[in-house]
């Protein structure tokens, strides 16, 4: 079965995984039930109810940890959450905020709104934060 033009599913012991055909090499190992495509080169990846990521270019991005990873406006970030926490992952620059937030709201400005306890400040959507 053929993902693109470049890319191949793979299949081991009822897990699936990515073949480059372009180079001629493993993308991604077998190592998750669904890969599914969210936008051009990159993928979700799920496991017994939890998320990764992965791109073309860069292979595995997130590990299959997340309980959940939310698309934003910025085509780079991503709110991903663990339990009741979550953080922000820049596929460009990988996690720009850890998961330890108890909220993250996407905000039109350009910016996150981010509540840590009582504590709100902002963040852009490379990790600078603003307080």
């Amino acid at each position: 079965n053929s993902v693109s033009k470049e890319l191949v599913w793979i299949a081991k012991d009822g897990e699936l995984g990515l073949f480059n055909r372009s180079n001629n090499s493993i993308l991604l190992e077998p190592c998750c039930s669904s890969i599914k495509r969210i936008k051009d080169g990159i993928f979700l990846l799920e496991k017994n109810g939890l998320f990764g990521m992965a791109s073309m270019k860069k292979g595995l991005l997130l590990s299959i940890r997340y309980s959940e990873i939310r698309m934003t406006m910025y085509s780079e970030c991503y709110i991903v959450s663990y339990q009741t926490k979550f953080g922000i992952c820049n596929i460009n620059k990988g996690m720009i905020l850890p998961i330890k937030y108890d909220e993250i709201e996407e905000m039109d400005s350009g910016f996150f709104k981010l509540r840590l306890g009582s504590t709100y400040s902002y963040v852009d959507n490379v990790g600078k934060i603003m307080r």
